[in-house]
């Protein structure tokens, strides 16, 4: 799918995917949508586990409220990198502002409830703004934080330069990380679907 950035969209790109091409490899989960569970959502659409975590992602970006399952991070970020490595970099930015408000909000599924909303804690100057707001930009906080973007870049970094893949038919391409590979195939007009490449590492 191509770089999706609204939840309304990824759903229904997802749902119409299912329909013609249903994913295998890892199980369905049910998402929270369009609320999340931990702002009284109750209704929910089945999502193939890396799509739901793409989702966790939109939501959060969606509500201004931690989306994600911060535990998950390893196990995710994995996934992630093997099969939407375009929404890697993202993701770690989406960690480090639910892992920064995780305390102040309960968290997102686990921890204890509070009643303290996002959207108050962003009027109390404590969190502020949007994720992606250009007052977090200019003030420099939040996931804009220099410091906040230098060490979840280094976190993805490590994450995504320690796997290296192969493509199985084409050994004489070498080890490279996913997404690299997945460019050189395309150069070379070679298959390129996740059954043509292999892990290593």
């Amino acid at each position: 799918m191509n770089f999706i950035l609204c939840q309304h969209e990824w759903i229904n790109q997802c749902t119409l995917r299912y329909k013609v091409d249903p994913p295998t490899g890892y199980h369905f989960e049910q998402a929270h949508y369009p609320e999340s569970e931990k702002r009284g959502g109750t209704s929910t659409v089945p999502l193939w586990y890396p799509d739901h975590i793409v989702h966790g992602i939109l939501q959060t970006l969606a509500l201004n409220y931690p989306c994600l399952d911060t535990r998950k991070y390893k196990l995710e970020s994995i996934i992630l990198s093997q099969v939407y490595p375009e929404y890697l970099r993202l993701y770690w930015e989406v960690y480090s502002f639910c892992k920064s408000v995780a305390g102040k909000v309960g968290g997102p599924k686990g921890g204890s409830k509070s009643t303290t909303t996002f959207e108050n804690l962003s009027k109390a100057g404590k969190i502020g703004g949007s994720i992606t707001g250009n007052q977090n930009k200019n003030l420099k906080r939040g996931i804009c934080n220099p410091s906040v973007q230098k060490s979840a870049g280094k976190i993805g970094s490590r994450v995504t330069n320690s796997q290296k893949w192969i493509d199985p038919d084409h050994p004489e391409l070498g080890q490279h990380s996913a997404g690299t590979l997945v460019q050189m195939q395309k150069r070379r007009g070679l298959p390129h679907d996740k059954i043509n490449r292999k892990r290593i590492q």
